[in-house]
């Protein structure tokens, strides 16, 4: 396999987490049609986020992360309050991908007669992903590489069972108080900015080979989201739940056990890589041994899940809403800092996207 390839199916499984479950209700209570271009307008602010976060790690090639770049540009304070600013985000986003884990697991477990909490099958799953994320960045890539082909796989199975049932009076009208909603959950589905820094290892500090890798990633993941979407949207129309899964009929088993491995792989992927991130802030840009780093990872989502603080949509919107936003606010802050003689059209659309981003907040 190719280091090109490696790159982008890195890229495309840290994409595809969590939020793209909710992206079918999300979808079916904004409005169809609306929905897409949603999905489509925030897939640009995402490939124009990592290109600028690329910019920023190929001009100053060190080994850290959004934190020590921040520390680095725009000074020590700014970075501390970036670096709660994501790692809050940061276990936001484990902390649904636990909760999403458990659901997921208990559907495909229920043909056995098996009953078991979804709390605790997430807490078997956050064992093992953490397990997996220590052993570094070599197999990490390679359990992408694979997950990616049983995504597709998954994909494409989903959409020939789901065909039959879809209904055209289910596409939606247009309502524009779910915006933020919708919004949010977009956000949180794109976003890939985690996954860019472990590029590097990839295919090293080359500009064109990582904005191929983030065109190609960006737009292969929007296109099977919004295939997605529509199709599941049209399939279950009023019946959608946010966590997706245990919303098919018994007749639709079928198809709610393979929207469950879809989500389980996508989910393994993503926490691999959001939670390697998170150790690579506290070891690389605060000097914490990568001992402590994973006890505390841990420590931390097994509270989360023990005591089940926010319920998944709340906590996918507002994590996209807020703090995956902020982070983005911040690498556009970075790159303007270090281009700041530059007059090229993508200065120009960095800050179109950061009005957008933060217009977002303010919804």
């Amino acid at each position: 396999m190719s280091k090109e390839i490696k790159a982008i199916s890195t890229i495309i499984a840290g994409t595809i987490g969590v939020g793209f479950v909710a992206l079918p209700y999300s979808l079916y209570k904004f409005g169809t049609i609306g929905g897409i271009c949603v999905l489509i307008l925030v897939c640009i602010i995402t490939v124009i986020t990592n290109i600028a976060y690329s910019e920023i790690i190929v001009n100053d090639k060190e080994n850290i992360q959004i934190c020590g770049y921040t520390k680095k540009h725009l000074g020590e304070v700014t970075a501390h309050l970036i670096t709660i600013v994501i790692l809050v985000g940061s276990f936001g986003v484990l902390y649904a991908y636990g909760l999403l884990s458990g659901s997921a697991l208990r559907v495909l477990l229920s043909p056995l007669g098996v009953s078991v909490s979804p709390n605790f099958l997430s807490l078997i799953f956050i064992g093992v992903a953490l397990c997996v994320m220590r052993y570094g960045m070599q197999l990490i890539s390679k359990v992408s590489a694979f997950a990616v082909v049983i995504l597709v796989i998954a994909m494409i199975v989903l959409v020939g069972f789901s065909i039959p049932h879809i209904d055209i009076n289910n596409v939606s009208p247009l309502d524009f108080d779910q915006f933020p909603f919708i919004y949010g959950v977009s956000i949180f589905a794109m976003y890939s900015a985690a996954s860019i820094p472990v590029i590097d290892e990839i295919i090293g500090y080359d500009r064109k080979k990582f904005r191929k890798a983030i065109l190609i990633a960006n737009l292969v993941t929007v296109v099977i989201y919004i295939v997605f979407a529509l199709v599941l949207s049209l399939n279950l129309g009023r019946s959608l739940t946010g966590e997706l899964v245990n919303a098919f009929p018994l007749e639709q088993r079928t198809v709610s056990y393979i929207v469950s491995i879809l989500a389980l792989v996508g989910v393994f992927t993503s926490f691999i890589l959001v939670s390697n991130s998170v150790k690579e802030i506290l070891n690389y840009d605060y000097k914490i041994p990568q001992k402590t780093t994973f006890l505390m990872i841990a420590t931390l989502l097994i509270w989360l899940m023990i005591f089940e603080v926010l319920d998944f949509e709340t906590i996918v919107s507002r994590v996209g809403n807020i703090a995956l936003a902020l982070q983005s606010v911040a690498i556009f802050a970075i790159w303007f800092r270090i281009k700041n003689k530059s007059n090229s059209l993508f200065k120009i659309l960095v800050g179109i996207t950061a009005f957008s981003l933060i217009a977002g907040m303010i919804l």
